[in-house]
């Protein structure tokens, strides 16, 4: 079978008729390998099947190397003849050759056309214009891949121009996730002037924005965007090694990391398990980028596919250093103490057992209160039995409340306002002690 196009000419000069073949098997991976744009030409005009696999499998795979296929019409059906054994003189397949012969004829139009928009854009340095048909054909082949796409989950049309021509001139970026934007978010009105080189004014549109993700389904949503962005992408430009293998699940991993135990989860502990402090969401947002940032410079110093590359850059130590590890102390630092658990918080309020304590002498002990009163240096304080919860008590009401631990004893509670909750500690019976409540039966127990 002929490599090329030139092959395929050098060849007929010593075989008058020379088809060509395709194994069965290998046709799904051939149809692979077509192009977006003349795959959606191709669908839209009708063309016979047999003849674009056969087409694909000479390197003709794109709109605009069909359109310099042949030079004529009547070397369109020469070739069609003698190399696809498509014949005029039959009806039928004088059908395929005309369906053949019109989608040659709006290639030629078309790729004339483009070449002019993509010099134009050349000289104004900006993102080449996106065929509505090939947009259609990357979503079609993506949910023929993967799932159906709803309008907030399909990338902007300038969102997916400009990410093209990132890739177009092998500059991948990070870009900020305000510009990660959705079909759906997207203004079509959003435009501006400008001058072309021949001196007439046009309208461009300029890329809309968005706010930064605010929770953590926000930035899943996001990423997953600019996942399925960079899968359209590979769609058209089958030629960039670094868009291979790319799927939805390298995303999925991706904010999975971002989201566990290893980033948004990571907090510190206090007694009972009770976390009371973690990372802001601000530095998750700012690490999540430092990461793209990572990813896009392994890819163009090394070599490595946008796959291999995410990876190794959250796994990278020195990145999540610079840019997690080491502003979370600084932020823990710079901040105010984090919450104490939640026995401490009751026992700031005025009380039998000592009062609100507004010491400020954490070193020589000061505070006032029977249980507060520091003892010398270090602050060594009594322990007070009464801090934690009574034997059996919830900490919290099912609704999330604080339960009063005093309430919950023999003695009762003994403030003039109380901010939590009376209720019993076992089964939240309101206004009723676990020492008297009748639903859950524990009586009256000191």
């Amino acid at each position: 079978m002929p490599r090329n196009i030139v092959d395929l000419f050098a060849l007929e000069i010593y075989f008058d008729v020379m088809p060509i073949t395709v194994a069965p098997d290998q046709r799904a991976e051939i149809l692979k390998s077509a192009s977006a744009d003349i795959r959606a030409l191709f669908d839209r005009k009708s063309v016979d099947e047999d003849f674009a696999v056969k087409l694909y499998s000479i390197g003709i795979n794109t709109v605009e190397l069909f359109a310099t296929f042949a030079k004529d019409e009547e070397e369109l059906h020469k070739l069609a003849k003698a190399h696809f054994e498509i014949d005029s003189e039959d009806i039928l397949q004088r059908v395929k050759l005309s369906r053949i012969t019109v989608a040659w004829q709006t290639a030629k139009t078309r790729a004339a056309k483009q070449t002019e928009q993509d010099g134009d854009c050349d000289v104004r340095r900006v993102p080449k214009d996106l065929a509505h048909s090939t947009a259609i054909a990357m979503r079609t082949t993506f949910e023929n891949n993967f799932w159906e796409l709803q309008e907030k989950q399909v990338p902007a049309r300038s969102y997916l121009e400009r990410k093209l021509d990132e890739i177009e001139k092998d500059d991948l970026r990070a870009e900020p996730l305000e510009e990660v934007v959705s079909a759906e978010e997207d203004d079509p009105d959003a435009l501006r002037t400008e001058w072309r080189p021949d001196g007439q004014l046009r309208a461009v549109r300029i890329g809309t924005k968005v706010s930064l993700p605010k929770t953590p389904e926000q930035l899943r949503a996001r990423l997953a965007l600019l996942g399925t962005t960079l899968m359209f992408a590979a769609v058209q430009q089958k030629h960039k090694t670094y868009l291979k293998g790319l799927s939805p699940q390298v995303f999925v991993d991706y904010v999975d990391y971002l989201l566990g135990d290893h980033v948004l989860g990571l907090a510190a502990k206090g007694s009972g398990q009770v976390s009371f402090g973690g990372p802001s969401w601000q530095l998750v947002i700012s690490y999540e980028h430092a990461i793209r940032k990572k990813m896009s410079e392994l890819v163009k110093k090394k070599g490595l596919t946008i796959k291999e590359a995410l990876k190794n850059a959250y796994e990278d130590p020195v990145t999540k250093e610079r840019n997690f590890t080491t502003p979370l102390c600084l932020e823990t630092v710079g901040s105010k103490r984090p919450a104490p658990p939640e026995w401490a918080a009751q026992e700031a309020y005025t009380g039998k057992f000592g009062g609100k304590n507004t010491s400020k002498g954490s070193e020589k002990g000061a505070g006032k209160g029977k249980y507060a009163k520091g003892e010398g240096k270090g602050n060594k304080r009594k322990k007070d039995p009464k801090r934690v919860a009574p034997q059996g008590c919830h900490e919290k009401t099912p609704d999330g409340k604080n339960v009063c631990y005093f309430f919950n004893r023999p003695e009762g509670c003994t403030r003039a306002t109380c901010p939590f909750a009376h209720v019993c500690g076992k089964c939240f019976a309101p206004n009723t002690s676990m020492m008297n409540c009748s639903r859950c039966g524990t009586g009256k127990r000191g």
